[in-house]
């Protein structure tokens, strides 16, 4: 399973995402794949396909489980705007995929791949999303978006696009389909709503729900859905008995990419690392840090993470240097300890300071919430490297007792039972 996400704390702008047989998970990243979003990963015809975007939504492909892709589409996005490519999904021997891009209506967001290019769909309507996206009995459906209004449409290949109007008094927000049965919620007057269908014209109300759905699943037979309400925060619904399964064997996980440095290279590498952490150029310094700290990140050797976490151990310039947005500006040896304990948990060798575990907690609140004290980074860090010595240990407990956020002392318990070999379980209600 290939499960993509964002990293809101480093925000490298490089897609990140895990592989995961369901008993391990492993992180990843691919340096080709540009953008602060990884939106859907799925397998087709023996490759991977990837869904980006920082400004421009992009498609990626991966013909070797990961190790390499290859960038097939950029949508065009005019300087200054923003635009997704959030959803896809397969028909047959045919991908498809959903665009949002606000700042045009007059364009199709509905687009699929012949060969190593991408089209729009014919005959689907224009307009500013494509929201909810799915596939059942030969049709593609979709929420074509325009401003305010929404309607479900299908589309089979060789005819044209169809209106479907039963839901037109609702927001559809998520389909799912069986081989006999299309699911849909969706929010309107009469709050939110599961639908059901056998044909994809005529929608029967299977159940409503008190707060807002924002996602619907079908495993083993059975329906989910994800509800949302401000208050409440998320909640799952699903049947008041569910059937049990059976694990299976865990697949064997594809070998991690690894990006090897020949003894030069690394030699290089290790030349450009100085020069962006001490040479520094106070409005470039984020950039130039990441450029030099992932050839070295990505090659997972031993030597590169030793060196990563000789610099860690500092001493670091204390030049005032920009923040990720804005005119603020901050230390450049806590923007350092920060992307140098990303680096050393990506490469997966090394060592962390545990005083790192421990320091003080003095970063005011940010409506961003982008914190670079080295606590949080340096908790996932001894994490992802299996850091368990008893100094680490008696950081991370003493950093339980901080003054830090609640939400940090979440991630310390998580390390925590991590490096202890126990899985993390909520208790049962």
């Amino acid at each position: 399973m290939y499960w993509p996400f964002e990293d809101p704390r480093f925000s490298t702008t490089h897609g990140e995402y895990i592989v995961s047989n369901g008993r391990t998970w492993q992180w990843r990243m691919a340096p080709e794949i540009r953008g602060f979003h990884v939106h859907a990963m799925q397998g087709h015809q023996g490759a991977i396909y990837t869904l980006a975007s920082g400004w421009r939504g992009r498609i990626y492909r991966s013909t070797d489980r990961g190790q390499t892709w290859t960038r097939l589409y950029e949508h065009p996005t005019p300087d200054g705007y923003v635009s997704r490519v959030t959803a896809m999904v397969s028909q047959q021997a045919t991908l498809y995929f959903g665009v949002t891009a606000w700042a045009e209506d007059d364009t199709v967001k509905l687009l699929y791949l012949q060969g190593d290019r991408v089209h729009p769909v014919p005959s689907w309507p224009t307009g500013h999303a494509i929201g909810a996206l799915s596939a059942f009995r030969g049709h593609v459906y979709a929420v074509n978006r325009t401003g305010d209004t929404s309607r479900v449409w299908r589309y089979q290949a060789g005819e044209p696009a169809q209106p479907l109007t039963a839901l037109d008094r609702y927001r559809v927000q998520a389909f799912a389909a069986t081989p006999t049965v299309l699911w849909a919620v969706s929010t309107g007057p009469q709050g939110g709503l599961l639908w059901r269908s056998t044909d994809g014209h005529t929608w029967q109300q299977s159940q409503s729900f008190p707060d807002m759905p924002v996602a619907i699943t079908v495993a083993n037979g059975q329906v989910f859905v994800g509800t949302y309400n401000q208050e409440r925060g998320g909640a799952l619904w699903g049947p008041v008995t569910s059937q049990p399964r059976v694990p299976a064997t865990p697949a064997t996980l594809p070998a991690r990419p690894a990006r090897k440095l020949s003894p030069g290279a690394l030699k290089q590498a290790v030349q450009a690392l100085d020069d962006a952490l001490f040479n520094v150029e106070p409005k470039q310094y984020r950039q130039r840090l990441i450029r030099a700290l992932l050839p070295l990140a990505l090659s997972h050797d031993p030597a590169a993470g030793a060196v990563l976490s000789e610099r860690l151990k500092g001493p670091l310039p204390e030049t005032p240097v920009k923040r990720m947005i804005g005119t603020a500006t901050m230390p450049a040896v806590r923007m350092a300890q920060w992307y140098l304990l990303f680096a050393v948990a990506l490469n997966g060798h090394g060592h962390i300071p545990p005083a790192l575990l421990s320091q003080p907690w003095d970063v005011p609140p940010n409506q961003a919430e982008k914190y670079f004290a080295p606590m949080p980074a340096a908790t996932w860090a001894v994490s992802e490297l299996g850091q368990s010595d008893p100094d680490t240990q008696a950081a991370l407990r003493q950093a339980l007792r901080s003054e830090a956020p609640d939400w940090t002392k979440g991630d310390v318990l998580l390390a925590l039972h991590r490096l202890h070999g126990v899985p993390f379980r909520y208790p049962a209600p």
